[in-house]
């Protein structure tokens, strides 16, 4: 999938390749971003900031992947994710709340009930 950006000659192109290997699904993602004529100087610059920034941001959104390779031209910047997880890992969270004594009275919600379903966006 490739498209143009406000009509220009800019493009990000997005790929998912995937291989099943022994029965296990394995998903490689490459995302290229096309330019204009980068100078030279800012190349390599562009090639790590991409890898970093990936990497970053798919392990605080908890997306497994084995590693990232990066590559860059003047007129490309592209990364390629192996072994990409189809998923986001679960995530388990423990909130402590107020006692069942503060959090309910005559078996209605106090606020102090209310404010800690409102935080964390759970339902009575």
């Amino acid at each position: 999938m490739c498209r143009t950006i406000c009509g220009s000659k800019k493009r990000i192109g997005i790929s998912v390749v995937e291989k099943i290997v022994k029965g296990v699904k394995k998903l490689n993602f490459l995302f290229e971003i096309g330019l204009e004529e980068l100078p030279s100087r800012y190349v390599d610059e562009a090639e790590s900031n991409l890898k970093k920034i990936a990497e970053k941001e798919l392990k605080e959104e908890r997306i497994a992947f084995s590693e990232i390779e990066s590559f860059s031209t003047p007129r490309r910047v592209a990364i390629i994710v192996k072994d990409i997880a189809e998923k986001q890992a679960d995530l388990d969270k423990k909130s402590v709340g107020p006692s069942v004594e503060i959090a309910y009275k005559d078996g209605a919600l106090t606020k102090a009930g209310e404010g800690f379903i409102k935080i964390t966006r759970s339902d009575t």
